[in-house]
């Protein structure tokens, strides 16, 4: 461009410059992202909070599952440079949203109206009793739940117009 200067190669140069910005400013919002994942992991649960480019995970697995999948995609993917373990707990916020895990206790608060419920360890409860008694939002049941029982729980979900994630048939569940 120097030795020959022209109006086409001086365009050429400011798209690239254009093309280039766009591709760091498109990173770097896509890192900005807060994001909460349910994933699909059998035997154990597995829960993440992605916040820029830090991750906080939630897990029963005691066995490292950081440099296994889906960890290790999910942090090559979205450029996660740190992560925190953090302990298990059955009730938790993220966006004004409120979160009950039910596990193989089968125990729950009446205090936990109006919630996202988490089904894992496949929990022996009456799940019409639960929906009449707390009324959720929405009901998940992550891949550490025997098939029989979510299908039960799809069913009475479905009955109860309650909306029904099931992480064996839809895959991760994410809210951004």
């Amino acid at each position: 461009f120097w030795l020959k200067q022209t109006y086409t190669r001086f365009v050429i140069i400011l798209l690239s410059i254009l093309l280039v910005l766009a591709g760091v400013y498109h990173q770097s919002m896509r890192d900005s992202k807060s994001q909460l994942v349910i994933f699909h992991t059998t035997r154990n649960s597995l829960i993440t909070i992605k916040e820029n480019t830090s991750l906080r995970m939630f897990t029963t697995d005691t066995v490292e599952v950081i440099n296994r999948y889906p960890i290790k995609s999910y942090k090559t993917a979205n450029n996660i440079r740190t992560v925190q373990f953090l302990k298990f707990q059955n009730v938790f916020n993220y966006k004004k949203k409120l979160f009950v895990i039910i596990d193989s206790t089968g125990a729950y608060s009446n205090a936990t109206k109006k919630a996202v419920i988490l089904l894992t360890q496949s929990p022996k409860l009456n799940l019409e009793r639960l929906i009449d008694s707390l009324h959720p939002i929405q009901i998940i049941a992550d891949g550490n739940n025997y098939k029989s029982y979510v299908k039960r729980w799809k069913a009475t979900c479905i009955h109860k117009k309650i909306p029904f994630h099931s992480t064996y048939e839809k895959g991760a569940y994410f809210i951004e």
